[in-house]
């Protein structure tokens, strides 16, 4: 591919070079006769009045004025001429004639002035020199600029050629499924932004097929429990000795079957946050108040915990069925795990909306918050609380989305802080 086109290259640079000495030949000439004239006119007039003051001595005159101008000087007739029918007419006409031959080096010049007194013409002619140096010195640099910009493009199409092998490797590496392979970022334009192209892709990639890995291992493992539960309560209705054992059973099943549904939906939830195709409707609401309904909602199912609430009026931008979900989620997890006691507070620090919700529970040991977020992973305290485990991996997909955080650290009621930062 690179071999074709540098010869391509090299084909088109010397067409041009041709075309352009073709085409600038012409207007060089002209230019090179226009500026002979200038020179000559004058100098010729004092030849021609010199050998007419003297036609018996005309010579000895050509001899000495070749001497004096180190020119080649004559006077022929004009029949005489080693001119073409339309030069001679020329010359005819205006009284001169240059005719220019143009070389690598020196040009070619030959004068042509008539000499009304006689009807001759004036031969005035420059000595070329012997420039058989310069011209194999011209050449031999026009040869080394030749070969300079031709192995500067070869060594610029082998460069070329290698960088679009190696981001043809990573690419079929990771066609082959080996996504930890990066591009280097380091090449040079223009190949960079494909790098760093590549590089992105590999990891997104990866990431959701980590996830995909994670959503089919933690279905796998929490779906078994409610079966198994529905299982044993379909077993145990054969055993039943009245119709009242019989309700309890089903209302056990139908409990199970309640836990499958929530299950489920948290799982098709997560994957359709993480597929991208969940849209986001960003509108102005009041978080103040949507903190407050989530209470009112939450509240009565943990009427054990007692639940103290400190904010302002606040607004944000944002989904606000997403948002309530979020913050749904998170008060969920505190009523949860708390013993007794859950503080929630929104403040304003820093131009940003921290809601912080506390807990008075075991709380979070250090090695645990890093992956607490994570989907499908449940703490050590938490295999007696009902759940899918995706709670807060739900929570910071939505704060991702919305370009907030969630930051978790301990509270000073003993137990986990999660704060919501907008």
């Amino acid at each position: 591919m690179f071999s074709h086109f540098f010869i391509r290259f090299i084909v088109i640079i010397v067409i041009t070079f041709l075309l352009a000495l073709v085409l600038l030949d012409d207007l060089y000439i002209k230019g090179v006769k226009a500026d002979q004239l200038t020179d000559y006119q004058a100098l010729s007039q004092l030849v021609i009045n010199d050998l007419n003051a003297q036609p018996d001595n005309q010579l000895p005159r050509l001899l000495y004025w070749q001497s004096v101008l180190n020119h080649y000087i004559d006077q022929q007739a004009l029949t005489e001429l080693p001119l073409s029918e339309k030069e001679r007419t020329e010359l005819e006409a205006i009284g001169h004639f240059i005719d220019v031959t143009s070389n690598w080096t020196v040009d070619d010049i030959t004068l042509y002035f008539i000499n009304p007194r006689c009807d001759c013409v004036l031969v005035m002619q420059k000595n070329p020199g012997n420039h058989k140096i310069w011209e194999t010195y011209l050449q031999a640099i026009l040869v080394l600029i030749f070969l300079t910009l031709a192995a500067l493009i070869f060594v610029y199409a082998v460069g070329n050629k290698k960088r679009v092998k190696d981001l043809t490797d990573v690419y079929q590496a990771y066609g082959d499924g080996a996504f930890d392979v990066r591009a280097d970022e380091k090449t040079p334009m223009p190949y960079k932004p494909f790098a760093i192209t590549f590089n992105t892709m590999a990891l997104q990639i990866k990431s959701l097929l980590q996830e995909q890995k994670n959503l089919i291992n933690g279905v796998s493992h929490d779906l078994r429990t409610p079966i198994a539960r529905l299982r044993f309560a379909l077993d145990m209705t054969r055993n039943c000795d009245s119709v009242e054992q019989y309700r309890k059973r089903i209302q056990e099943m139908d409990l199970d079957l309640d836990e499958l549904d929530n299950l489920v939906e948290d799982w098709l939830f997560y994957a359709q946050l993480n597929g991208r195709s969940l849209p986001i409707d960003s509108q102005p609401f009041d978080l103040s108040k949507t903190i407050q309904l989530c209470l009112d909602k939450l509240t009565p199912l943990f009427p054990s915990i007692s639940i103290s609430y400190d904010a302002l009026p606040a607004s944000i931008h944002g989904d606000s069925k997403l948002l309530t979900r979020a913050i749904e989620n998170v008060v969920m997890n505190a009523l949860k795990f708390a013993t007794t006691k859950v503080r929630i507070s929104l403040v304003t620090l820093d131009s940003q909306l921290h809601l912080s919700i506390e807990d008075d529970g075991s709380g979070i040991d250090t090695a645990s918050k890093s992956t607490v977020l994570q989907p499908f992973v449940r703490l050590n305290n938490s295999h007696n609380v009902a759940g899918s485990g995706l709670g807060l991996t739900i929570v910071k997909s939505i704060l991702d989305k919305h370009q907030a955080k969630l930051v978790i650290s301990d509270s000073s009621l003993g137990g986990a802080c999660f704060t919501l930062v907008f």
